[in-house]
């Protein structure tokens, strides 16, 4: 059965611009497992690789500005957790140029996504929105 990776409250931080963002990822980890399940993963890769290239850019510069000017303390922390998934996607990348798209870097990507930023979300992000 295909698990949709929807937005809920749970996963809010009452910052509106970063809500936004996080939504806007999660539409696209969904597109991309509706396309697994559909056998269009190939094309939906692409479009996810290069939706993660910008995002990525825009959403931690803005997230950490956020932080920076609110002298947030555990500044430090979010950093080292952006970068992390930062190196994750550029060995994600590095496949999909090396391989291109397949469904095995589909569903990889998918569980990575899905892992990482539901735990980054809830587990430290929520802390700066506290």
């Amino acid at each position: 059965m295909i698990s949709k990776f929807e937005w809920t409250e749970k996963y809010e931080t009452k910052i509106p611009q970063i809500d936004a963002q996080h939504k806007a990822l999660f539409e696209h980890i969904d597109d991309l497992t509706l396309a697994m399940y559909s056998g269009n993963s190939s094309a939906e890769i692409s479009e996810m690789i290069s939706f993660l290239a910008e995002y990525i850019d825009i959403h931690f510069s803005e997230e950490e500005q956020l932080m920076r000017d609110t002298m947030y303390p555990g500044y430090g922390e979010q950093r080292s957790a952006h970068r992390a998934f930062t190196a994750m996607f550029e060995k994600m990348n590095a496949e999909f140029i090396e391989k291109g798209p397949s469904s095995y870097l589909a569903i990889h990507i998918e569980k990575a996504l899905r892992d990482w930023w539901e735990n980054h979300i809830l587990n430290i992000d929520f802390k700066y929105s506290a």
